[in-house]
């Protein structure tokens, strides 16, 4: 198996420091003619590594700066403070960065280590279309790509791996405070890190140009970046309006339930009992008041024999008054505590939140989000929560979801025969099963006579989609689901016979990508993109298809970004944008047909779009759903889906 480290490492014993170079500007005209003249020298070379030391981790936190930087070629690293307080007259400062900026406009590859965190700074700093160059290289990124497994993409970890030293113990300063520390303690460190981003880059370019699919995911990675900051740069707006009287509603109802709760006899018992007001927040207090007062026991263990009153206890309660309010109330808590009252803090300097984006923190391919993470946002249940997210004045807001993407790409993926021909036909695949399922066994909807309910069968099909369908393709076992979806073993083992009949193309699949697995120690995408052992059988199976719909999002935000369109949000697999009014009309035809221009010949189902437009993220009013096949040609023969894996 190829990783990272199959290489052997070249160890480097001393002269960690040298040919690193450096000025702490100290006003100095003759300093800064050294500053530019080193620009000069570095803008005119094949490949540099560059490296910032900043104050805050945002460039748009209020008195955010841009410290120092250091940019290293073959001979010599050198670093130079730039808004570092006093190193520079407010004249020489403007000189130096329109010479930065003329660097950064020049043809020279600029690798970074997390080029993100580089490529942000750079765009608040000296304009955004300098993300668009096509300059960038990110030693991160190859890390990823050649080993996405957690602990290993640091530059501190890579360095020992590839050349047998600890960086950072060489400098040991304290990242979240560095502007307490001298400029003669910041530089050395800024160049050190520039020195061996670049000898990093080199050992990596190698593994990585090996092989076609691992260079093109690379690259691949590298445009998203690009995007992503672009979004990130954007933010969304916080519509304070909205949030007040979420706010409000959600305190009315926490003290209504909290009303209703100390009314309860059994609270007013607890109170008699114990001596104290009963505080629904406590979990204490709860499992004493169901345990001491209204004397349950057995029911408030989990497995393992402890008392608990989590969520799958209580929602277990069902004719405990006091246990559904508890969980009403948690529920209540929970909105108020991470949406409620964190999200004002995150409103920077100019306004606007502005979510970090992860190319490389999940195995998975799929992105994560941080400082707030929008993805966690309640898109079902409590999805009144979105409301706070609003828009700037005179625009809308277009949300674009790939709908049922997963499905679609298990259809291309097995190229089975009926589930191809169910995407093509639009044939409901999850009420087809719900109806052999509820056929079969008719007190899972109710009993006999809600077959022919369409509510209750809509209800049931998205609990056979979610406990039967997808986690069958994903390789669950008869057991699992039995438990899940509350059918009797001996009924599930019946009908999962006849569905792995159906679907005998999707379990060939499964059984080609698991052997394919065992034998190379890593699953792939179709685009290439790797994940390594160990791993569960679901996981493998998992990975393989949310990986590929990674991608398709994100090519997709790439595209749509490189337009013009002010993309500013990926949830999974919806991409949201900012439209100014008189544009509306214009753009939606235009995001619609992007998003359906799917860039992979071998997709052979249709891809569908599902579009909706609003004032803010939750009052949304539907456009359309659009398919690939109202703009392009899409074909439908079946192929060996063995071939696909080939695709460069």
């Amino acid at each position: 198996m190829k990783n990272m480290l199959s290489t052997s490492p070249t160890l480097i014993e001393s002269g960690y420091l040298d040919h690193v170079q450096w000025t702490e500007g100290l006003k100095s005209d003759k300093e800064l003619k050294k500053v530019l003249n080193w620009l000069t020298e570095f803008a005119n070379e094949k490949y540099v590594a560059f490296d910032y030391e900043t104050n805050c981790l945002r460039p748009f936190e209020v008195d955010s700066r841009l410290l120092t930087i250091a940019i290293a070629n073959e001979h010599k690293s050198c670093a130079f403070p730039i808004e570092y307080k006093n190193a520079w007259s407010s004249e020489q400062l403007t000189i130096l960065k329109k010479a930065l900026k003329t660097f950064f406009e020049s043809s020279v590859k600029k690798i970074c280590h997390n080029v993100k965190f580089e490529m942000e700074w750079t765009a608040e700093r000296f304009g955004m279309d300098l993300l668009y160059n096509d300059t960038w290289e990110d030693t991160q990124a190859q890390a990823y790509v050649l080993d996405e497994r957690r602990g290993m993409l640091s530059l501190d970890s890579l360095v020992k791996v590839y050349f047998g030293f600890w960086l950072k113990e060489l400098s040991n300063l304290d990242r979240s405070r560095m502007e307490s520390y001298p400029l003669e303690k910041i530089l050395p460190y800024n160049g050190l890190d520039s020195k061996w981003t670049l000898q990093l880059f080199h050992k990596q370019d190698q593994l990585v140009k090996q092989e076609p699919k691992l260079y093109k995911i690379y690259k691949m990675l590298l445009t998203s970046a690009a995007s992503l900051t672009s979004s990130q740069c954007r933010g969304v707006v916080l519509d304070y309006n909205n949030h007040a009287e979420l706010a409000k509603q959600f305190k009315d109802e926490l003290l209504e339930i909290e009303n209703n709760i100390q009314n309860l006899p059994e609270v007013k018992q607890f109170h008699d009992r114990f001596g104290l007001v009963f505080n629904p927040g406590s979990p204490e207090h709860v499992l004493r008041c169901l345990k001491n007062i209204i004397g349950l026991d057995h029911e408030l263990q989990k497995e393992t024999g402890k008392y608990s009153t989590d969520e799958s206890i209580l929602s277990t309660l069902t004719e405990i008054e006091l246990a559904q309010k508890i969980l009403d109330y948690r529920g209540i808590s929970k909105k108020i505590s991470t949406y409620i009252e964190p999200y004002p803090q995150y409103v920077l300097a100019d306004d606007r939140i502005h979510t970090n984006y992860n190319l490389y923190e999940t195995s998975t391919g799929r992105l994560s989000a941080n400082d707030p993470n929008l993805q966690q946002v309640p898109s079902k249940t409590g999805k009144e929560i979105r409301r706070m997210i609003g828009v700037p004045k005179d625009h809308w807001m277009v949300c674009s979801d790939y709908g049922q993407i997963e499905a679609r790409i298990i259809g291309v993926a097995s190229q089975d025969e009926e589930f191809c021909k169910a995407l093509w036909e639009d044939y409901d695949v999850h009420m087809e099963w719900a109806k052999r399922i509820a056929e079969e066994y008719p007190k899972v909807v109710g009993g006999q006579s809600k077959l022919n309910d369409k509510a209750a069968m809509k209800k049931f099909r998205a609990k056979v989609k979610n406990l039967w369908v997808f986690p069958a393709f994903y390789g669950a076992s008869p057991n699992s689901i039995s438990k899940g979806i509350g059918v009797p073993l001996d009924i599930v083992q019946d009908i999962f016979r006849d569905f792995w009949r159906t679907f005998r193309g999707v379990k060939r699949w499964q059984k080609w990508i698991l052997s394919r697995y065992d034998k190379l120690g890593y699953v792939e995408t179709l685009t290439g993109r790797r994940r390594h052992a160990p791993m569960t059988m679901n996981a493998v199976l998992n990975a393989s298809i949310q990986g590929f719909a990674s991608d398709i999002c994100l090519d997709a935000l790439c595209r749509l970004d490189k337009l013009g369109i002010q993309t500013v949000m990926i949830i999974h697999d919806d991409v949201t944008s900012y439209v100014h009014d008189d544009d509306l009309e214009k753009v939606v035809p235009i995001i619609a047909e992007e998003m359906c221009k799917v860039p992979y010949p071998f997709i052979n189902v249709p891809i569908a779009v599902e579009m909706t437009f609003g004032k803010n993220w939750f009052d949304q009013e539907e456009i359309g759903t659009f398919k690939s096949t109202e703009f392009h040609h899409v074909p439908s023969e079946l192929q060996d889906f063995t071939k696909l894996y080939d695709f460069t």
